[in-house]
This record gives C-alpha cells, sequence and structure tokens, in this order.
C-alpha cells in the first residue's frame, strides 16, 4: 500500500474513532473529503482487520469503531505461520511470525498471491489453494528451501459480513523431524549393535530386547518383552541384582560389572554389564538400561595369555642363555631344557653332516639307569653315536615342526638290530616318540629325539617348537662362525668385482681397508692406503662418530661422487667403524641436467607443435592447447584452458561428448563411433570425422591420445595430438581406386607375372602366366618355383638352383636375365626375366618381382643364326670377295634385327616394371632433364605441386647416375608442403629410346606413408 492510501486509511479510523455512535458512508466521505467509492474500499478494509463494524439502525446503515478483538490481534497471539485470503485467493492478512520468516513488511502483504509469497508457493500448497476448500486439508510436510519443514492446515473460513475466505496455518516440524530421525537412528543401532541391550523398568519387567539380546541369551523378543528379567539371572545371583537395582533407583550408573548370566538352554554365559538409569520426561528415574557383551572368549584369551606369559618367560631365559654361553655347552643345554618341557622323557640332540650325510648323537638327556642300560645293549655310550642318514628317511626327518617320531629302530637307521631296540624299548618302558628338525635359514642342522616313556605325554608342542627354532638359531650361529672368515673372503672378492669405491675405517677415521676400485681411483697400493686418514686420502669425505648414517655428495678429480657413510657394528669388535661408499653420478647428474632444461623446453615444444596438441589433467580440464590447435579449430588457448565437462570436444563435433582422449582405458560396444581405432597400452590412435572444423565443412582428422603419469606411476592427465588428414584420405580412395585399375591392367598383361618370396615359394601369378605355363593360381601358391616352372638343371646342364636362392637373396644381381623354363606337359620354353626387388616397411627383402616374356622363337633364330653363320664360314672360304661383302651386310642386318627385338622386349618389360611400382606420380624426362611427359599434370601429392617433386627428382647428378649405372635408381626426397616436412620415395628408371626420340628417363614419386595407415604410425 502506497503512502497516499495509508494516510488516507489512517484518516477513516480516526473518524470513525472519534464517532462510536456511527457514521454513514456518506458522512465519513464529507469528514475525510474522499468520494463515495474511495472510502467504501477504505471502510472493507477495516471491517476484513475486525477495526470496523457494519450495523443497521432502522434504514441507516452506518460504521462504529469494532467492539471486538481484531483479527490482526488474534493472529499475533499464535506462534504458528498464518495467513487470511479472500475468496478470489488474495491475501488480505498475514501474522507477525509469518513476516519474521519471509522478511516482508505488512505493506507488501495486501493484494498478493500465493505465488508471490514462501512457503505460499510451495507445489503442494499452490495446488491445494487453487480452489477455495471445502473442508479442512492437513499437508503433513511442506520442505522450504532453508531446510525448514511445515505441517499446513488448511481451513475454509467465513467472514462477519458474510463472505468466503482461506485460512492457512503453518506449523513448524523441522525439530520434531530431527528428533524423529535421531530416535530412528538411535533404534537402528540398538538393533544393529553387537552388544545385548535390555530395557527393563524398576519392577524388573522386560521393555525392550534387542537382537544382541535374542543371540546371547537365546530368548526372543516376543518371548522376553512384559516377562521379568530374573527369568536370566541364577539363583545365587538374586543378591546381586537386587544391589544393582537398587544402585540405579538412586539414580547411579553401575558400570563394567563382571558376572554370569543363564541361556535359555541351561548353559551359563560369563557377562559384562553396564546399567543406566532411564529417566522420565520429568527427570524421575523410571527404569533400567543394560548393555551386556559376552566374555566367554575374553576369559579363554585371558587364560592363554597367562599360560603365554609363562612360556615367553621360559623362551627369554633359554634365549638370554642361548646368547651367554659357550658353543661348548650349547647341545647339553638343549637337551636338558627340551626334558624339562617333557619331564621323564629321553632326549637326544643330534648333528647333521652334509658332508657325509651322517647324523651324530652330540647329547643324550636321561636318567643315569636309562643311559647305562642303552649303553649295555649299545655297547658304548649312546653319546657321539654316528649312523648314516638313509635316503628313505631324507625328506620325512627333515619335515619341519615337531610331529610323532618313528621307532627306536628307525631312530637309529637300522644300525642296531631291531631285535635290540625292541628290548631296550621294553626295559626302558618306552611308549613311542616325537621328532623336530632342527631348521635354521632353510637349512637341516640335525633333529630333536623325545622319546617318551609310559606316562610322559607332550603338553605343549608349540613350545616346544619354538624352543627347537631358537635352539636352530644358536646352533646356526655356532656354524656361522666357522664360515664366517670365508665369508669375509667371498665379501672382499664382491667389493673388488663392484664398480664403487669401497672404503672401511675405524673410530677415529683411519682406514682399515678397501677395495681394488678405490685403489686404482686414488693411484696408490692397499698396503700405502691402508692406516692413513680418510679425509687424506678423500678430502671432504669423513666417517660419521658412533650409530650415526650420512649421505652426501663430493667432488673429487674432477668427478662427482655419491657418498654413503654408515656405522657397522661387528660382534667380535667392541670398536665402532664405518663403511664408505662412493659411487660415481657424474653421468646421471649430467643426465638430470639435460632432464631439467628438457623439461623447460617441453612447454614449448608443445606450443610449436606442427600437429593440433592440447591437455587435460586427472580431472578433465584442459591445462595446454597449442597454437596449431588454435589454427585447426579457431578457438583461443585463454577461451579454453581450465574447461572441462567434455568442453574441448565442441571445437570438433559441435557438443560436449566423449572422444579420443576419454578412450584411453575404455572399452566396450558403447564407444563413440569412429573410422578406425586402435589401442595400445595406455594409448588409443584413431580417426574420424568432424562435421564442425574447418568453419562447419567438416575435416578427416586422425588422433593418438596418451596417458600421461608421474614419477610415481600416478596417472595425471592425458595429451591428444590431432592431424587434418582429409587429403591424404580422399587420396587413398583415388590410390584404391587406381590400385583396382592397374591390378586389371597385371592380371590381363600379355606377360608373365610372378612374385617370389626370400624362399623362393610363389606369392603371385597372374591369368597370362597361368595360361602360359598350364597352372591354376591356386596349383602355384605357396610352391616352389623349383621343379614347377624352373628346372633343377637345364637342357644345358647349368644348376639352376643356385641362380633361383641367388636371385631371393640378392634381386639387384639378376636385373635381367635369360634362362631355360618348362611347361606343366614338360615343354621347354626360353623365357627372359626382368626381376626386381620387394622390399618391407624396414627397407629389408621381402620378396621379388618378375616379368617374363617368351623368347623362344629369339632362340630358335639364333640357333639358325648359328648354323647359318657356320655355313655361311664355309663358303666365304669357297666364294669370290662379293659373297664376302654380302655375307657381312647380311650379319649386320640380322644383329640390328636380334637388337630391335631385343630392345622390344626390354622397353615391354620396362613398362610391366613401371606399373609394378606405380605411384601416385609418373613422368618421362629426356637426357637433358626436359619434361616430355607428366602421367598427373596438374595433380599434387599431399599439396606439393608437381614442378616441386620434378625439380627435386631430376637433378643433374641423379640423372647421370641413372644413365651411368643403367639400372634402376631410388632415392627418397624430402619437400615442403603447409609448413611441414613430407618425405616422397623416387624411382628414376632409364629407357634406351622413348617413342623414337632417344633414350629417356622415366620417374615415378610415392608417398612414403604406407597405404592403409596414417603419417605417424
Amino acid at each position: 500500500m502506497c503512502g497516499g492510501e495509508a494516510d488516507h486509511l489512517a484518516k477513516i479510523r480516526a473518524i470513525i474513532r472519534y464517532n462510536p455512535r456511527g457514521l454513514s458512508i456518506s458522512e465519513i466521505a464529507r469528514k475525510a473529503h474522499l468520494n463515495r467509492n474511495s472510502v467504501a474500499k477504505y471502510l472493507q478494509v477495516l471491517l476484513a482487520s475486525g477495526e470496523a463494524e457494519l450495523r443497521t439502525i432502522g434504514a441507516a446503515r452506518v460504521y462504529t469503531p469494532s467492539r471486538r478483538l481484531p483479527l490482526s490481534s488474534l493472529l499475533e497471539y499464535s506462534n504458528d505461520l498464518i495467513v487470511v485470503l479472500d475468496r478470489d485467493g488474495t491475501v488480505i492478512q498475514v501474522n507477525t511470525p509469518f513476516l519474521a520468516f519471509s522478511g516482508l513488511s505488512r505493506d507488501e502483504i495486501p493484494g498478493a498471491g500465493p505465488p508471490d509469497l514462501p512457503l505460499l508457493s510451495a507445489p503442494a500448497l499452490r495446488a491445494a489453494l487453487a480452489d477455495p476448500p471445502a473442508e479442512e486439508i492437513v499437508i503433513p510436510e511442506v520442505a522450504w528451501e532453508n531446510g525448514a519443514v511445515f505441517r499446513a492446515k488448511i481451513l475454509p473460513t467465513r467472514f462477519e459480513d458474510g463472505g468466503h475466505g482461506t485460512t492457512v496455518i503453518l506449523e513448524e516440524i523441522t525439530g520434531e523431524k530431527r528428533a524423529w530421525k535421531t530416535r530412528t537412528i538411535l533404534a537402528s543401532i540398538v538393533e544393529s549393535t553387537d552388544d545385548a541391550i535390555i530395557g527393563k523398568d524398576l519392577d524388573g519387567t522386560v521393555i525392550s530386547w534387542n537382537r544382541a539380546a535374542e543371540a546371547l541369551y537365546g530368548y526372543t523378543a516376543e518371548e522376553m518383552v512384559g516377562q521379568s528379567l530374573d527369568r536370566i539371572v541364577p539363583p545365587d545371583l538374586a543378591a546381586e541384582v537386587a544391589a544393582i537395582t537398587e544402585e540405579v533407583r538412586q539414580g547411579r550408573p553401575v558400570r563394567h560389572i563382571e558376572t554370569t548370566r543363564v541361556r535359555r538352554d541351561g548353559r551359563r554365559v560369563a557377562v559384562a554389564l553396564t546399567v543406566s538409569p532411564i529417566r522420565g520426561e520429568d527427570g524421575a528415574v523410571i527404569g533400567a538400561s543394560t548393555i551386556a557383551r559376552d566374555v566367554t572368549a575374553l576369559k579363554r584369551v585371558e587364560a592363554e595369555k597367562e599360560r603365554h606369559l609363562k612360556n615367553m618367560a621360559f623362551l627369554s631365559r633359554t634365549a638370554t642363555a642361548f646368547v651367554r654361553m659357550d658353543d661348548d655347552d650349547l647341545y647339553g643345554y638343549i637337551a636338558e631344557k627340551t626334558r624339562e618341557l617333557v619331564p621323564g622323557a629321553l632326549v637326544a640332540i643330534t648333528s647333521y653332516d652334509p658332508v657325509n650325510n651322517t647324523l651324530t648323537a652330540e647329547e643324550v638327556a636321561a636318567s643315569p639307569h636309562d643311559l647305562e642300560v642303552m649303553a649295555g645293549y649299545l655297547r658304548t655310550s649312546p653319546i657321539g653315536i654316528t649312523v648314516p642318514f638313509l635316503d628313505e628317511y631324507r625328506d620325512t626327518f627333515k619335515e619341519p615342526g615337531l610331529a610323532p617320531g618313528p621307532p627306536l629302530y628307525t631312530i637309529l637307521m637300522h644300525t642296531v638290530p631291531e631285535e635290540t631296540c625292541r628290548r631296550i624299548e621294553e626295559d626302558l618302558g618306552l611308549n613311542g616318540s616325537f621328532y623336530a628338525p632342527i631348521i635354521s635359514n632353510r637349512r637341516f642342522l640335525g633333529s630333536v629325539l623325545i622319546i617318551l616313556k609310559k606316562g610322559t605325554v607332550v603338553e605343549d608342542p608349540a613350545l616346544i617348537e619354538t624352543f627347537i627354532d631358537g635352539a636352530a638359531v644358536a646352533i646356526h650361529r655356532r656354524t656361522a662362525f666357522q664360515i664366517l672368515k670365508r665369508g669375509e673372503k667371498q665379501a672382499k672378492e664382491l667389493l673388488n668385482a663392484t664398480h664403487d669405491l669401497a672404503i672401511l675405517t675405524d673410530a677415529g677415521g683411519r682406514v682399515l681397508d678397501l677395495n681394488e676400485e678405490a685403489a686404482r681411483f686414488l693411484g696408490r697400493s692397499e698396503e700405502d692406503l691402508i692406516g692413513c686418514s680418510l679425509g687424506e686420502v678423500l678430502p671432504g669425505v669423513e666417517a660419521p662418530a658412533g650409530e650415526a648414517h650420512a649421505r652426501f655428495e663430493v667432488s673429487l678429480s674432477g668427478r662427482i661422487f655419491d657418498v654413503s657413510v654408515a656405522a657397522v657394528i661387528d660382534e667380535r669388535s667392541s670398536s665402532p667403524r664405518s663403511a664408505v661408499f662412493l659411487r660415481d653420478i657424474t653421468a646421471e647428474r649430467e643426465a638430470e641436467g639435460q632432464l631439467r632444461r628438457m623439461n623447460r623446453h617441453l612447454a614449448e615444444i608443445i606450443e610449436f607443435l606442427p600437429d593440433a596438441t592440447f591437455i587435460i589433467d586427472a580431472d578433465g580440464r584442459v591445462t595446454a592447447w597449442n597454437r596449431a590447435m588454435e589454427d585447426l579449430t579457431g578457438v583461443s588457448k585463454e577461451a579454453m584452458i581450465g574447461k572441462g565437462d567434455y568442453q574441448y570436444a565442441v571445437p570438433f563435433y559441435g557438443e560436449r561428448r566423449e572422444i579420443l582422449i576419454d578412450l584411453i582405458d575404455r572399452e566396450g560396444d558403447d564407444l563413440p563411433p569412429y573410422l578406425s581405432i586402435d589401442r595400445t597400452r595406455h594409448a588409443v590412435i584413431g580417426g574420424a570425422y568432424c562435421p564442425s572444423i574447418a568453419g562447419g565443412k567438416g575435416a578427416y582428422l586422425w588422433g593418438k591420445a596418451t596417458a600421461l603419469f608421474d614419477e610415481d606411476g600416478n596417472r595425471v592427465g592425458a595429451i591428444e595430438s590431432v592431424r587434418d588428414v582429409t587429403r591424404m584420405v580422399r587420396a587413398e580412395e583415388a590410390l584404391k581406386q587406381s590400385q583396382a585399375k592397374y591390378r586389371d591392367l597385371v592380371e590381363n598383361a600379355n606377360s608373365v607375372i610372378l612374385t617370389l618370396d626370400t624362399e623362393g615359394r610363389i606369392t603371385f601369378f597372374n591369368r597370362f602366366a597361368e595360361a602360359f605355363f598350364g597352372y591354376t593360381r591356386d596349383e602355384v601358391l605357396g610352391k616352389s618355383v623349383l621343379g614347377l616352372i624352373v628346372p633343377e638343371t637345364d637342357s644345358a646342364g647349368r644348376d639352376l638352383r643356385f641362380m633361383i636362392a641367388a636371385l631371393c637373396a640378392r634381386p639387384d644381381l639378376f636385373g635381367n636375365v635369360e634362362n631355360e623354363n618348362v611347361t606343366r606337359d614338360g615343354t621347354p620354353v626360353w623365357i627372359s626375366w626382368t626381376n626386381r626387388a620387394i622390399y618391407g616397411e624396414n627397407g629389408e627383402i621381402v620378396g621379388v618381382n618378375c616379368v617374363g616374356n617368351d623368347i623362344s622363337a629369339r632362340k630358335q633364330m639364333e640357333e639358325e643364326l648359328k648354323a647359318a653363320q657356320q655355313n655361311l664360314e664355309a663358303t666365304v672360304c669357297r666364294q669370290t670377295a662379293d659373297l664376302i661383302f654380302a655375307n657381312t651386310s647380311l650379319r649386320e642386318e640380322i644383329g640390328e634385327r636380334i637388337r630391335a627385338q631385343e630392345a622390344l622386349e626390354k622397353s615391354r618389360n620396362t613398362l610391366w616394371l613401371m606399373l609394378e611400382v606405380i605411384a601416385d606420380c609418373i613422368f618421362v624426362a629426356g637426357a637433358g632433364g626436359e619434361v616430355r611427359a607428366v602421367r598427373t599434370q596438374g595433380e599434387v601429392l599431399r599439396g606439393v605441386p608437381v614442378e616441386a617433386i620434378l625439380a627435386g627428382a631430376l637433378s643433374g647428378e641423379r640423372r647421370e647416375q641413372v644413365f651411368a649405372e643403367g639400372r634402376p635408381v631410388r632415392q627418397e626426397i624430402r619437400l615442403a608442403s603447409f609448413g611441414r616436412e613430407i618425405a616422397l620415395d623416387t624411382w628414376l628408371i632409364p629407357v634406351p629410346d622413348w617413342d623414337g626420340k632417344g633414350p629417356a628417363i622415366v620417374g615415378v614419386a610415392r608417398d612414403v606413408v604406407p597405404d592403409g595407415k596414417k603419417e605417424g604410425d
């Protein structure tokens, strides 16, 4: 309500107040200097708010001050949020709590609708207030955005003037909701805890019984709730329960009482109880909560702990004794203490000699009577007796742990008659045995034999095993001293074998010993250096005092050393010593410096890479976007750095989506479509058509994405390089069409065309070859050419096996050869072969391409010529000089014909060779370099003009080389294309005559990128 309306309303309110008998609407309009319509509007507001009343006196309708408490005052008495709406759903009154919650002023309320006010705009309330309610509506929960929760009541309301409206009462139940949630959580905790929780009243009647109580006592909650707790209390502990109940009545908790209760099955169970009082709303104690925990296992643990402590004391005493005693008393002490653990038994300790494979009884602990009886039967003292260690018992007697042992006959390894052993057992009352090997560091040292007498038992095998393990260590220590010197010698040999400098010093820093490498580096003999001060021989290196360790670097003689100095404790000497090791790390430090320089340049390298490159971190945010990427996408690095959520895909596809960099570790059938995709470990390579590149024209792109890891092997991001291969893709399509066309030419050629692998097996056989030799392609593929179409020996007796082997190994030595071949029906034929090597991707020879033409007729002509020559020679002797002249003319004419036919055959062979190596650009040039023909006139290879290719391929030096060698010359040339360097493979082939214009060069230029692959593979 604006300021003017508020003044008019206040004036009318004052006029009515000062005229308690009432005024008509005309009188009020006159006093307020307002028209009747305006006054009527303001009077409606006062009537609605309860500040005025409308009375009828006779025929007059007068307005008087209200004698009732105003509606607004009634609303203020409630802590709930209250809103009053008229029949049209317009808010006409709210109370102060609603204003406080909404943050609105009272002047902003009249005329507002539910969508304009907090809470009323909630979907549930808006739906309920869409139409005036016919009866009370209750909405259990209305949540607001600040976390508050209300219960809403919507009441139909009738005003005193007869009008209808709606009252909305909003009761805040946030605290109640939280309390309910807390109670639910607490109940869940009680039900899920492992402790039995029982609630009872002061009379001992159970009121709650959780699942853990069911598991502990065996009664279900249905069986116990409402029953007396005395059911689980032993009768002799009733007084204890009464005392606990009295403490609880006084409001004092009883904590950690260990007692006994009775389970359903009658068994007693040891429990630890904590009993706490339960108070009512007035604070009075109304019951008790008991938390019970089964401590039966704990009691067993305590008993076991006591036994364990006793055993530990025994082991501690024996371990101390092992350290302090002389080696000569060791076996006797082991036998004595073992017999102490098994009173009454006979105990024998044996040692093992691996050289002689024998067992010797080092000590036997028994009563004097038992020793005397055994000596009588054995005719010697059992102590010191040596027996062979039979192979049949080797695995059994070396099995770790204490186990039932064999009879005495087996113990003595069959060295004493079995009958004698039985009599000893009978006289001494022996009743079985136990056996345990003495093993230390996986080395068998001997055994402990416990021979039981009747009535003796082994009560604690684990203690005996542990004691024997300690004894094994002591025995092993004794044997270790015997090999110590040998070990020291070996250690010195090892130190001499290392490239590190090793020096041993005493507490004063004087050199006690050093290895050969240290003496060699210092340039002095070992004898000369021993006794010198460490600081004297190695300036800057000092040995630490006491137990100290140190590691640092020092520079000596222009080299950098990593120095490790540590105190060495020698059991044989009370004086501390120090071991000093120096490792030459000069190369490592130089490498580290190089690495730092490389890291500094890495960012620059990425920025100026010719391929479009970007990097993302582990969270998928862009951290690098180089210049080439800006040029490719038209998006600046400033606009892309820091962006995530696949924003980097938008310049390529016009939408956020996964691209190659997101597929490094992804597998499955739901991958985005790519023209091709290949995976390596932590890398993925693929090609795709990107419609948004090149200003929306689209382009074919090739990319490689690789994961990035830190020095600990944790993945920290990924890098992807992208290259526009649109020209190459289109060129490949054209190449495929060209290959199909030339494959058809090869198949339908009038020459034999075949290929061999390096073993001489046929890998290609064209249609002309099938018709010429009489074999089908399936009959010859994979078979050796020898014995099939090439005889092992020709008609002249020449061995062709070596020629075929040499041809497959060095095709360049057999560029043009003529040899005898044979058809399927055995007909010999002569063929002129043009052979060229087939190279693999790494430049190695993988096969031979052979183009052949039938020269059988020529060979026959040569034979006839030879016969004619012989006849002519005989005739020359008889004919006149004219005949000699005629014969000479005829020979020249025949020679010209032969040379013409040979030239024709070579031209045909050259043509087929050209078809085999045909690439993207073919040209013909004269001896002086003038271009006579270009097959791809006006076309380009990967953006390189034909003129640039010709200029690079037809240098003067290369033309001279071609004509000088008289064979094809291959060379790779490098040219610039779109700001980057590409490689072209060129062949220059000499031709004796081209189209009657004299010698020429046929050239072929081919992209070095193999078919089906993309640059960068």
